[in-house]
């Protein structure tokens, strides 16, 4: 952690004829999504989708960094393991790294939402990815030397789950050891709190933002296109 920083209920969901309520969450395990991980993939290329038949306006590329790729898995679960399905579920990932600004190092906080239209509970593993563009790595890490370039130590991350009300449904951290659930949170939010952090709002994209959006899209859990509701 020092080395990242250093160099930086009542739940009320709809679904399928289906609505649980509880007191708020003591741990992960009793989240309705648990068990979320976040693995890190850095330095992706986008995927070619062949030649490019258009040779005007296009820059060559010159990027330090390529796409940084957060993979989060999750378990929608639900109590006896009914049968259910449940909407308007939000994921937040939120980053914390060190970056550059007028020839000083600050921390950055960059988030990003998936908006999912509708997610089963199945209790089975669920995958989502969200992803940083390389221009955005490139614009707020360091020029030239150590912190340039993504590595795995480079951020600390939040993943949210929350439904339609937003009330915190499930909770992942990737770079943060040691405590539980209350205290990684409470940890994570010092850090994206610093009162000279630049704040870069939506600069996370969601799958359905990016290269990778037509790639077996089947695997995934469906995400809200702007034009539904």
């Amino acid at each position: 952690m020092k080395s990242v920083l250093a160099a930086v209920v009542i739940l009320a969901a709809v679904w399928s004829a289906v609505s649980v309520s509880g007191a708020p969450r003591s741990s992960t395990d009793d989240y309705f999504f648990n068990k979320i991980k976040i693995t890190l993939q850095n330095n992706v290329s986008a995927p070619n989708f062949g030649s490019d038949n258009f040779s005007g306006g296009a820059m060559s590329n010159n990027l330090r960094n390529r796409w940084c790729v957060f993979v989060i898995d999750y378990y929608p679960k639900i109590e006896k393991n009914r049968r259910a399905w449940i909407d308007d579920v939000n994921l937040t990932l939120t980053v914390v790294f060190t970056a550059q600004s007028g020839g000083r190092k600050v921390p950055c906080v960059m988030n990003g939402v998936t908006r999912f239209v509708t997610i089963p509970i199945d209790s089975r593993k669920h995958t989502a990815t969200m992803m940083i563009p390389p221009q955005l790595l490139d614009r707020y890490l360091a020029a030239t030397g150590v912190g340039s370039s993504v590595n795995s130590s480079t951020f600390i991350a939040e993943a949210t789950f929350t439904d339609r009300n937003g009330t915190v449904i499930g909770r992942g951290f990737y770079g943060l050891r040691g405590g539980n659930e209350q205290q990684l949170a409470a940890e994570f939010a010092r850090y994206a709190a610093a009162s000279n952090a630049l704040k870069v709002e939506g600069g996370i994209l969601p799958r359905s933002n990016t290269p990778w959006r037509m790639i077996r899209p089947d695997d995934y859990d469906l995400i809200k296109p702007d034009s539904m509701k």
